[in-house]
């Protein structure tokens, strides 16, 4: 029911992007991601 820009609709667009960047920051996804680059680097090379 809340309009678009609303402040209802401004904290949850926040409520996600920092459960986001918590995600980014924790070292057990950060190393999966390097995992994937390192995979994706080998692919690239043969």
């Amino acid at each position: 029911e809340n309009p678009p820009g609303s402040k209802a609709t401004k904290y949850n667009f926040r409520k996600k992007t920092m459960k986001k960047t918590l995600s980014e920051i924790s070292p057990e996804t950060s190393n999966k991601k390097r995992k994937i680059k390192k995979k994706m680097q080998k692919q690239a090379v043969q």
